[in-house]
């Protein structure tokens, strides 16, 4: 049995909440956010990343290297993977039986996760991305209008977990954070059951804490619909976001686009927000990071999506 788990989710999905009351579990382990797998993954098998040795001439002398030596890369990478795996057991413990891994930008590599640790366990946790939108607003743009930097949660995040959820179908579970406000200990059960763990705790404890605890992740859990206001420009920037969602993705994610939108209209609203004037030159800067500027700094372009990355 895998003693990983995949913890695939949007950002502000409550999947610090989750990571949380399954930490209160003595058989799974975890820490906050490790980040340890999207360097591995970008870099050296994507061959995406912005670096001042230039990583598309690293990427190019690397492939010309397994070509010309006939090196297998398949073991190469298998050896890479392997030592994650040794790393991620080690992180469990001898008292676990699992090590949960938990960062919300996995999704940008979760193919290759599934292609490389394909006996690990999977959660895909949803969330209506009206919510998802709101609490970004209210937790990291504050009074700026700055949802411009999240526009790759919703245009590439939410595509490529449902791609990995179809992916994955009959080897993954699913869970809806209202589902899990609504009845905590039904969706933990489920959980249990996929993960073959006999005896489910289903309240959060101080085990789950500390255990979840570390420098990312959500430091606290209000829970709740988001009620802090949002100014005009972020509503005008979410409602985008939202229309911009594919109409099969949204299907698959099992919400409405119609509601959605409709929660978005509900929230309480600042109605003139000086900040807002600039916000056009701020996302037009951060989408325009690695294009034609940097591309004469660094080399060739990296082939990152238009809309900007995190």
């Amino acid at each position: 049995m895998s003693n990983i788990i995949f913890l695939f989710s949007l950002p502000r999905s409550g999947s610090t909440w989750l990571q949380r009351l399954l930490a209160s579990n003595r058989k799974i382990n975890t820490t906050a956010e490790t980040w340890l797998l999207l360097p591995l993954f970008e870099v050296l098998f994507k061959g995406r990343a912005l670096t001042e040795y230039n990583q598309d001439i690293a990427r190019r002398a690397r492939d010309d290297f397994f070509h010309k030596s006939g090196i297998d890369r398949g073991s190469f990478e298998a050896g890479l993977v392997a030592v994650y795996r040794t790393l991620f057991a080690q992180a469990a413990g001898p008292q676990a039986d699992y090590f949960l891994e938990k960062t919300p930008k996995n999704y940008l590599v979760a193919d290759q996760i599934i292609e490389h640790f394909p006996d690990a366990r999977f959660i895909f946790l949803w969330r209506d991305p009206a919510e998802v939108a709101l609490s970004l607003a209210n937790s990291y743009a504050g009074r700026w209008n700055t949802m411009f930097r999240y526009e790759i949660d919703f245009l590439a995040g939410i595509p490529l977990l449902v791609q990995a959820s179809r992916k994955l179908a009959g080897r993954a579970i699913s869970v809806r954070y209202e589902d899990m406000k609504i009845d905590r200990g039904a969706s933990l059960k489920r959980i249990y059951d996929y993960l073959e763990i006999t005896s489910g705790v289903l309240e959060e404890n101080d085990l789950g804490r500390t255990r979840s605890s570390g420098l990312f992740g959500d430091k606290t859990f209000a829970g709740g619909a988001v009620k802090q206001q949002i100014s005009r420009g972020e509503r005008r920037s979410i409602l985008r976001l939202l229309d911009a969602i594919g109409d099969d993705d949204y299907r698959a994610l099992g919400y409405s686009r119609e509601g959605s939108m409709a929660k978005v209209m509900k929230a309480p609203v600042r109605f003139f927000e000086p900040r807002d004037i600039v916000q056009p030159a701020l996302a037009w800067a951060y989408r325009n990071q690695l294009a034609s500027t940097m591309h004469r700094w660094r080399g060739a372009p990296t082939g990152y999506p238009t809309f900007g990355v995190e």
